[in-house]
């Protein structure tokens, strides 16, 4: 099932959402914060591309998830549909992840927001490698520590007044923005024509 109307679109999408979580990464192992400027923008970016990627979709009588239609304008809708499922889906497991103490809120709302941009079920499969990059993230810092002298592998920096000091001791946005280019690269890598093993008709989908 094709996931974009037009490649020009797919890779102003994909720059679009690579731009936000860079942008996102750097300030949360610089500050260990995640700007609301940059969550809350990525949240209304998502639903914004995935109703206009739908609805050109129905336009161009694409195959579309999870109600299959025509109709532009009910494309649309199934677009906000996808958005909202995807975001609705990051908030309860990060508001979870965030009530046990292992994450801030800054984190709930950035993967509340990739939800939004990549839908429910790639968000799965988001948060199983974004859990595989976060273990290998912190053993790769407990052991480069003693190299560097610093006794506080987890710790990006001490605590300020931009990074309280109850505010979880890792940062989570590399590992899920990392996880966020894994995931997409692969189940895209057909339609973006990121390797050349075959056709994208030969392909199925059922991200959409």
């Amino acid at each position: 099932m094709q996931f974009f109307p037009d490649p020009t679109f797919g890779w102003v999408y994909l720059g679009t959402l690579l731009a936000l979580l860079a942008a996102a990464s750097v300030s949360d192992l610089r500050y260990m914060k995640i700007p609301k400027q940059v969550t809350l923008t990525a949240l209304a970016l998502g639903i914004i591309f995935n109703v206009s990627r739908v609805a050109w979709l129905a336009a161009g009588e694409h195959r579309t998830w999870p109600i299959q239609t025509a109709n532009p304008w009910l494309g649309g809708f199934v677009g906000l549909l996808f958005a909202l499922t995807g975001l609705l889906l990051g908030f309860v497991i990060y508001t979870a992840i965030w009530i046990l103490g292992a994450c801030g809120g800054g984190d709930v709302k950035l993967f509340t927001a990739i939800g939004a941009w990549v839908g429910p079920i790639t968000l799965i499969y988001v948060l199983m490698v974004t859990v595989v990059t976060l273990i290998v993230y912190v053993i790769g810092r407990t052991a480069l520590a003693p190299l560097r002298g610093d006794t506080k592998a987890l710790r990006t920096r001490k605590p300020t007044t931009k990074s309280p000091a109850h505010r979880p001791l890792m940062t989570h946005a590399l590992t899920m923005s990392v996880a966020t280019v894994l995931v997409l690269g692969w189940t895209l890598r057909h339609e973006m024509h990121l390797f050349n093993d075959g056709p994208v008709e030969t392909q199925t989908n059922s991200r959409i």
